[in-house]
């Protein structure tokens, strides 16, 4: 039911630049696609060891969609940053 391309960029010292997402596939128009939206909230974040909280604010939360928030958690948990 969803596609959804999600694509940041991570620097060395875990600041996130270039965020956006797009959904290619959505379930519910209207409230799908303002979530895609909120993705650029992330550029400038500081993946830290509390990042999850953060993140899960930016793009999840009520306002926002639990898919894209998966998968993008899903990606950075494969980073370590000190």
């Amino acid at each position: 039911i969803h596609d959804i391309k999600v694509h940041f960029d991570i620097a060395s010292d875990g600041v996130i630049s270039n965020a956006s997402s797009r959904g290619l596939r959505l379930p519910y128009h209207g409230i799908c696609e303002d979530a895609q939206m909120r993705t650029p909230i992330l550029n400038g974040m500081k993946i830290t060891g509390g990042f999850v909280k953060t993140f899960a604010d930016a793009v999840g939360g009520a306002q926002g969609c639990t898919h894209l928030f998966d998968l993008s958690i899903d990606c950075l948990r494969l980073f370590r940053f000190e």
